[in-house]
């Protein structure tokens, strides 16, 4: 839940970043990507995914990058709300190599 810093829950959290007065952090099994205004703790999602995701760091223009090491997916949440895309596919499979964004 979001909130301030004693009633925020997270589940299972993992990866952090720091971006000017914010932290980012994963919430893994709540599959959502989490902004801590440093000042207050104050809590608030940044974005959702379908799936767990792992690992976050955050772009020069603010956005967070984060990605899922199970599914392979590196996604990006904008400051429109919405999570995008950014290179893997849906599919769940694994393995090592280079291609295209969506490869």
């Amino acid at each position: 839940a979001d909130g301030p810093a004693g009633e925020a829950r997270f589940y299972h959290p993992r990866g952090v970043a720091v971006h000017g007065d914010h932290a980012y952090a994963v919430d893994t099994y709540n599959f959502a990507v989490r902004k801590v205004a440093l000042a207050t703790g104050h809590v608030t999602t940044v974005a959702r995914t379908a799936t767990a995701m792992h690992r976050v760091t955050v772009s020069l223009s603010g956005s967070a990058v984060f990605a899922s090491v199970a599914h392979g997916v590196v996604r990006v949440g904008l400051s429109d709300g919405l999570t995008y895309l950014l290179a893997g596919s849906n599919i769940s499979q694994t393995g090592f190599g280079d291609g295209s964004p969506l490869e």
